[in-house]
């Protein structure tokens, strides 16, 4: 029989509830049973997001399926990670999902005035007059990046807070750190940059677009790849790189996967579907198939449409320019074949130096709305799609999604349906919700 755990998690007014699931795996060392005594699961109390405990259970499992094959792969290529060096990072690590000690010492000083003040006359006394910063950045659960900022508060104010952990009167020394958690805690705040930078992007409003999500993963794995072969590194942070690049490819996968994915990309005019098979390694095949996308929807949607109307600002000089009118004549689309998806996708890729020109993608296809109308309609449509509807403040957050993670699967079949029975709930023709549900229950007794 599968053993029952309770796994600790944090809810509101940083209270601790646990849940139990079953594991039937084998359990790992440190830092599995999580412990809260100091309530610092959440360290802003206007957090009123509830939780979802089985999306909590499911989470945990996942993550101790993805940490054991990350440590496998590690092995692989001989990177080890010793049992002490093991305990120095969860004790760093483990209660907040990332860190005790650093979210805790903040949550301490910032909910107790004399250890507020405390603490800015040490930052005072270390750093001098001329310091600004006199807070410890707080964790806040639903903001993912505040873990950067947490860490960075805690390495730049590190004199103070050394001074203030070690002070008897305050009983702080657990939130000591050690020299080996200091250097980790500066080499992961280091590595944490590359997400604190992400975050801020896509937390933009009406960003990312479609096309920018690969190129973004693109750049994310590059990151990680380089962080998982830098020996100069903990070894910890480089299996730490292996497990995120696990994840990251489960995600990259589903995202290569969806149709307005592959269009975006191949109306890169400097990238086109060559991209997708030099950086991300895809087949012919893959290739083949997605050009397929491409005209398909071209076909249904863009071939027969008359070009948009198009008034050019400035009208050319005809009485003092020798130019001949059938040069102009091809410059305006009417050769056909040359407004064509076939066309464009035989084409090789321009010179990136093109787009930057133009200031990015939509100003220049918008270029070309004069030149080849259908085929720039047809890129203006796809490369201005948002890559999600996912609202930003939930997207980057710990908190609870707005749609249950039991419906992250469902089919287009059972989404309709669902929607369809929706509305018939307000129509005149439907029966009172309070009848119907008299009358379905009656019917699942019989």
């Amino acid at each position: 029989k599968p053993k029952k755990k309770k796994v600790a998690i944090e809810v509101l007014a940083g209270q601790k509830r646990t849940a139990e699931y079953s594991e039937d795996r084998e359990e790992m060392d440190n830092g599995d049973e999580l412990d809260d005594p100091d309530g610092i699961y959440v360290t802003d109390e206007s957090a009123a997001d509830q939780v979802d405990l089985s999306k909590v259970s499911f989470s945990q499992g996942e993550v101790k399926k993805t940490v054991q094959a990350a440590y496998a792969t590690a092995a692989e290529h001989g990177i080890m990670v010793s049992p002490h060096l093991q305990r120095e990072a969860l004790e760093l690590m483990p209660k907040v999902q990332c860190f005790s000690q650093v979210a805790g010492l903040a949550k301490r000083v910032h909910d107790s005035a004399t250890l507020n003040k405390s603490f800015k006359l040490r930052v005072k006394k270390h750093l001098g007059d001329k310091e600004t910063k006199f807070a410890l950045d707080r964790r806040v659960p639903t903001r993912w990046n505040t873990d950067h900022a947490c860490l960075g508060a805690h390495i730049k104010l590190r004199e103070a807070v050394v001074d203030l952990t070690g002070d008897e009167n305050y009983d702080l020394a657990k939130y000591a750190l050690t020299d080996v958690q200091w250097q980790l805690a500066s080499e992961l705040h280091q590595e944490l940059t590359m997400f604190d930078r992400l975050t801020h992007i896509l937390s933009e409003s009406e960003v990312p677009l479609a096309h920018q999500t690969l190129p973004l993963y693109e750049e994310l794995m590059a990151q990680l790849k380089k962080l998982q072969h830098n020996v100069k590194r903990s070894p910890v942070l480089r299996v730490a790189a292996i497990a995120t690049m696990a994840i990251v490819n489960k995600y990259l996968g589903r995202a290569e996967k969806t149709e307005v994915h592959r269009i975006a990309i191949a109306m890169l005019p400097h990238r086109k579907l060559r991209w997708l098979r030099e950086q991300w390694g895809w087949s012919p095949e893959d290739i083949d198939k997605a050009r397929e996308i491409v005209i398909t929807h071209w076909e249904h949607n863009y071939r027969g449409n008359n070009p948009p109307s198009i008034t050019p600002l400035v009208a050319p000089a005809v009485a003092t320019s020798n130019f001949d009118f059938d040069d102009w004549d091809s410059f305006t689309g009417s050769d056909t074949s040359f407004d064509t998806i076939q066309t464009y996708l035989d084409e090789p890729p321009i010179d990136k130096q093109l787009v930057a020109g133009a200031r990015g993608v939509i100003p220049y296809w918008t270029s070309q709305l004069l030149i080849r109308p259908r085929v720039a309609r047809f890129a203006l449509d796809y490369l201005s799609a948002p890559a999600a509807t996912t609202d930003v403040e939930r997207a980057f957050s710990g908190g609870q999604l707005q749609v249950s993670h039991l419906q992250h699967n469902k089919s287009d079949e059972t989404f309709r349906a669902q929607i369809l029975l929706g509305s018939w709930e307000s129509a005149p023709f439907f029966p009172d919700i309070v009848e119907l549900t008299k009358t379905m229950e009656a019917y699942m007794k019989s």
